[in-house]
């Protein structure tokens, strides 16, 4: 009897301890959802290379306020792609210089342009600079607020930027959840809002 009960105290245990790593698993990244715009060929062909920098006054995302809910958030974001009618499909985990990059690699292939690793000679370079992305909580209200500049570099040397800035907010109902639907709409917004292939035209390539 005395060793069933120290086999059911250690299972128990190890029990416990799996709840704990999995509550610390679950919080250690946030989630993002980003929705693709309809696919077109507006930019077909054309050689583009993209880079990120983070201007951001701090690199922390999370705001005090927003913390408190998140205190075990390692600073990656799982990033999910997907298109309105599709299931969003899991990419990877990245910091938010790669985060946006990666969302803005899928939406130039999308456009139809060839997303190059490096940049070329005949390539053009986009470079997304980000200026602010922070999320905070007030009261039961999370908040967001995104700004980043896009400069689109032209081999011959013509540079067209837009500054592209926006904020929303969500009630706090289920915690984490609701901060990530609240950063998924924020994000695919504000990444389909830019005109990339007006930026291209205005530029003249």
């Amino acid at each position: 009897m005395k060793t069933n009960a120290n086999h059911r105290w250690a299972l128990g245990c190890i029990l416990l301890m799996g709840l704990a790593l999995s509550a610390c698993a679950s919080t250690s990244y946030i989630g993002i959802d980003y929705g693709l715009p309809p696919a077109t060929e507006s930019m077909k062909g054309r050689q583009v290379f993209v880079q990120t920098t983070d201007q951001r006054p701090s690199a922390e995302t999370l705001a005090p306020s927003a913390k408190e809910d998140f205190e075990h958030f390692t600073g990656l974001f799982s990033l999910s792609v997907g298109k309105a009618d599709e299931k969003p499909m899991i990419i990877g985990a990245f910091d938010v210089p790669t985060l946006f990059k990666e969302a803005f690699h899928r939406r130039l292939e999308d456009l139809g342009a060839v997303v190059m690793g490096q940049a070329g000679s005949e390539s053009v370079t986009v470079d997304i600079a980000i200026q602010e992305f922070v999320l905070g909580k007030e009261g039961r209200q999370y908040r967001a607020k995104l700004t980043y500049t896009a400069a689109l570099v032209h081999p011959a040397g013509k540079t067209v930027t837009k500054t592209i800035s926006g904020n929303a907010e969500r009630m706090k109902i289920t915690g984490k959840r609701d901060m990530e639907k609240l950063l998924g709409e924020i994000f695919t917004d504000m990444v389909n809002r830019l005109d990339l292939a007006g930026l291209f035209r205005e530029a003249g390539y």
